[in-house]
């Protein structure tokens, strides 16, 4: 028998650094298939890191006709489809639309000196934007292709990054999203317009920005697709991959906070009004704050390779448990990958207060205790309170219950955790541009009730952390006074 009903799907799409993922759901945002391919990064020269955008279409393409197929999707079906993406990554069009070189990724380097210059020529950028001109930004990019490739620049009649390329491929419309044009250093974090102010300073032409729309915009059906399945299928505009992932956590509302914990730990928080730091999330009145921990979870790989090489980082982090809370007053300075604790430079990894009584138990936990304290002074920084309700752990850290139970007690606040991901967030994102819900605040099952069986800890371990805190400003300290 044939199906009963046509089928109606939100589809999420996450143009990742090194693979896409593609996520299809239902209107209960149950999950229905995961899909996903890898794709390579070229390093032309040191420090160079570039993508061939035609292989970003052809793996799309197929990746999202495997996760319809999974499900049932045939021509006819209502598919709705969301992109995210890697932010700040530049992809430049001729004419015709068609890309004029490989794209300048977000963790390419060759853009410091047009990071200067912006720095020069713009002395209040970081105001504007809410952000100092990074290497990693767009807008240093096209500097360095105006300067070094003046032939490519000359023929340059659009700058688009990732995701926006993408739809434009499918759709043939020109735009960009908010969330993706703030993390270019070209947008006026207030007013999320393209700022005149930087562009004439930089004798850039306005003509090669797309407009700046909703997220949640119609982005247009899909005109060329290869399969049937997505053969007039509609897309949203979408978000940039940091704030999908914050829209899978449940991120929407001033004052929520989520933490990632991979190899690095990201912090990202939602404010009322454009802070140092943030930038604009995907509602029209709320910005989004990222701080980061270069070795979050690296901290204990590492000393799971200086003392149990071989040993699984979950099965190593469960020695914590056969020390105290506090580690039997020993602290972890995790500041193991470059870590800045001032403008001046960086501050070292250190063991502090370590003896001959110390066991392995207590610097494990000693490890985890001290990421937590780096991650609420990276929040405290910023100037802002702290959530009343709960905080939002995911990534491979959150798998650790002792970890996720030691951070809900030093920030004092209860914890969830979540699975959910990038390509979940874009997914939600199509939902709200179809209207199946009103606002963010009712997508299905995004708020949650938190796990506050942790903060019987929280009295010891905030003392912990304000004697981490003090040892953390002596170091900063010292090291404006070295500059």
């Amino acid at each position: 028998m044939g199906r009963a009903a046509q089928m109606d799907v939100l589809v999420g799409v996450d143009l990742g650094t090194t693979a896409c993922k593609v996520t299809v759901v239902d209107g209960d945002m149950g999950i229905h298939s995961v899909s996903s391919a890898p794709y390579a990064i070229s390093a032309p020269h040191r420090g160079w890191a570039e993508q061939d955008p035609a292989a970003w279409g052809t793996t799309v393409d197929a990746t999202v006709l495997q996760a319809l197929a999974e499900v049932g999707v045939t021509d006819g079906d209502q598919v709705t489809i969301s992109l995210t993406g890697q932010m700040h990554s530049t992809v430049l069009l001729d004419e015709a639309g068609e890309p004029l070189r490989p794209s300048i990724l977000w963790c390419d380097r060759r853009a410091t000196a047009e990071s200067a210059l912006v720095d020069e020529r713009v002395p209040d950028v970081e105001a504007i934007t809410g952000n100092p001109p990074l290497p990693a930004f767009t807008l240093p990019h096209l500097l360095w292709v105006r300067e070094h490739e003046p032939e490519v620049f000359a023929r340059a009649a659009t700058v688009l990054v990732p995701k926006d390329f993408l739809r434009h491929r499918w759709t043939g419309r020109t735009m960009t999203d908010w969330t993706d044009a703030s993390g270019t250093g070209m947008l006026d974090a207030t007013t999320r317009a393209w700022s005149t102010t930087i562009l004439d300073a930089l004798g850039l032409d306005p003509a090669l920005l797309p407009p700046v729309v909703d997220p949640v915009s119609d982005g247009g059906d899909v005109l060329t697709a290869p399969g049937r399945a997505l053969a007039g299928a509609h897309t949203a505009v979408g978000v940039g991959d940091q704030f999908a992932e914050a829209l899978s956590a449940g991120l929407t509302r001033p004052g929520d906070l989520s933490i990632t914990l991979g190899t690095s730990a990201v912090v990202l928080g939602i404010a009322d009004r454009p802070v140092p730091g943030a930038f604009c999330h995907a509602q029209s009145d709320t910005w989004m704050r990222l701080d980061s921990l270069h070795a979050g979870g690296k901290s204990l790989e590492w000393l799971r390779d200086m003392m149990s090489p071989g040993e699984s980082v979950a099965a190593f982090a469960e020695l914590a448990g056969t020390a105290p809370v506090g580690s039997h007053d020993l602290l972890f300075l995790p500041f193991l990958m470059g870590e800045r604790v001032a403008r001046g430079g960086g501050a070292p990894g250190a063991f502090v207060g370590l003896t001959t009584e110390h066991t392995r138990g207590d610097l494990v936990r000693a490890v985890l205790e001290g990421v937590a304290f780096e991650l609420r002074r990276l929040q405290e920084s910023r100037g802002t309170t702290l959530p009343e309700d709960v905080i939002t752990l995911k990534g491979g850290g959150a798998r650790s219950a002792l970890w996720c139970r030691t951070i809900s007690a030093v920030f004092g606040i209860p914890y969830r955790t979540t699975d959910r991901d990038a390509a979940y967030g874009a997914a939600m994102t199509a939902g709200i541009s179809r209207r199946w819900w009103p606002d963010w605040q009712s997508v299905p099952g995004l708020h949650g009730t938190g796990d506050d069986s942790a903060l019987v800890d929280a009295p010891l371990l905030d003392e912990r952390y304000r004697a981490y805190s003090a040892m953390v400003a002596g170091l900063s300290a010292r090291t404006e006074e070295t500059r």
